[in-house]
């Protein structure tokens, strides 16, 4: 049965292949727009994954006759090859002169020699099918990530995010070091800078800086990571740092609404600890007062701040009608 198996294998691959031509033989081109991608894609076709499928398993559960030279690989011990004398009473198989008892006979040597191989087969189809569909939607999404990237490196005014959604048409509203909010071609949004992907990130110029308690000084500063322990981001030249929070000075600390060292030796008196990122909730100034949105394990939170004193904080859901609406979250 290893000949047999090793055939099985080979229409297996074939098949596989196949079925994917379809969507490999999309043109390659330069699209302006991902519905334009979306339009030219094949559509994923269930019917030619079913042939395929259909004929695999016709191979794959062949009936196997008396006297059929045949190949047992058992479990345990070694494979064994010969002619098929038929089933025992205790359900082994005869082949040459030995006989292979059932319990070491496979799953699939089970099924193709009782004969019995209808729901098999359709077992088979159904996962083969199954299977096809999702290789299917993971080469259509990665083909889909290169075809946005490709609108991103010709388009200035284009930005994706790395879970794939591409923004067109892009206005910048606002910027800073931690996030940047934008208009474009369907709405607004306001999208921290992990959300980004590399080349979009790159595009994003900010006024930003940080600066160490040694005098160390970075410029167009975009924050990747900020947690009580350490601050990572890419500087002006996309440069990637990371930090100790214990190595930046008072006043980058308080941009970043971190604990402030001591200046007695003493324990600082220090904002609320917040691990958090920043979120999709748009982030504006009102007056003195600066609203930021950020998120815990628990859902979105509003820090309210007065200058760099932290006044408040409230989760997002738990927010009045007015807050909500001056501070424009859609939750």
């Amino acid at each position: 049965m290893k000949r047999l198996m090793i055939l099985t294998a080979g229409i297996l691959f074939i098949g596989i292949a196949q079925g994917a031509d379809d969507a490999n033989k999309t043109v390659k081109k330069a699209y302006s727009t991902l519905e334009e991608f979306d339009a030219q894609y094949p559509q994923v076709n269930e019917e030619v994954f079913k042939q395929d499928a259909a004929k695999a398993a016709e191979e794959k559960f062949k009936p196997i006759k008396i006297g059929d030279e045949i190949t047992v690989v058992p479990k345990n011990g070694n494979s064994v090859k010969g002619a098929y004398y038929g089933l025992t009473s205790s359900g082994g198989v005869k082949v040459g002169g030995i006989t292979i008892s059932r319990v070491d006979l496979s799953d699939d040597d089970k099924v193709r020699l009782s004969g019995d191989t209808e729901a098999a087969k359709k077992t088979f189809i159904s996962d083969y099918v199954r299977l096809k569909k999702i290789e299917y939607q993971k080469d259509k999404s990665s083909k889909r990530i290169e075809a946005a990237k490709d609108i991103v490196a010709k388009n200035d005014d284009a930005l994706l995010k790395i879970d794939g959604i591409l923004y067109t048409k892009v206005k910048v509203i606002s910027v800073d070091e931690m996030a940047v909010t934008i208009e474009h071609s369907k709405g607004k949004a306001v999208l921290s800078y992990p959300q980004l992907e590399s080349s979009s990130l790159a595009k994003i110029k900010t006024g930003a800086s940080l600066k160490t308690a040694a005098g160390a000084s970075y410029d167009g500063v975009k924050i990747m990571v900020k947690d009580g322990e350490r601050v990572v981001f890419y500087d002006g030249n996309m440069k990637r740092t990371e930090l100790k929070t214990a190595e930046l000075s008072d006043e980058s600390l308080k941009k970043l609404g971190l604990a402030v060292k001591s200046q007695g030796g003493g324990e600082a008196v220090q904002q609320p600890a917040i691990a958090a990122k920043e979120d999709d909730a748009v982030r504006k100034t009102e007056g003195s007062a600066v609203n930021a949105a950020v998120y815990d394990e628990k859902g979105p939170l509003i820090m309210f701040k007065n200058g760099n004193t932290v006044i408040r904080v409230n989760r997002a859901k738990d927010l009045s009608k007015e807050d909500k609406h001056t501070l424009n979250i859609i939750l």
